[in-house]
């Protein structure tokens, strides 16, 4: 399959919005107590950069933390009928490509448990469990 990857622009914020309005309604489904439907749209324009949204991070200024820069991948989706096709590969690939280029050391991600595709998408792409989020609702 051929595509191309490419920056957004603000042409292409509806289509962004559904994109993000797919992986949403999944997070909604699995955690409605977590995230809930929006009264407006899905995104912001400002949010929007791309159908993969990533930001440098610093390490928190804790003595017992060695000093260290890295990506934060936020968000990553691809419309259904495009999925296990490579674009999330691909845009993977670029993130690599952009967070080296901000001297990142490495790139980072949250998986929530009950998205079992991504887990096995991102431990493909060679990633691993560092750390368990654990919560306890008190209401």
């Amino acid at each position: 399959m051929n595509y191309v990857i490419r920056e957004a622009t603000t042409v292409d914020y509806e289509a962004l919005c559904d994109l993000f309005d797919e992986i949403d309604t999944l997070h909604r489904d699995n955690l409605p107590h977590r995230f809930q439907k929006p009264s407006g749209p899905v995104r912001s324009e400002e949010y929007i950069a791309g159908l993969i949204c990533a930001h440098i991070r610093e390490s928190s200024p804790v003595p017992i933390l060695v000093p260290r820069r890295h990506a934060f991948v936020d968000s990553l989706v691809a419309t259904k009928r495009y999925r296990r096709k490579g674009i999330g590969r691909a845009l993977m690939g670029k993130v690599y490509e952009w967070a080296l280029s901000k001297k990142a050391e490495s790139v980072e991600l949250n998986v929530w448990t009950f998205n079992e595709g991504a887990t096995v998408f991102y431990h493909r792409l060679g990633y691993e469990t560092a750390s368990q989020r654990m919560i306890k609702q008190l209401r």
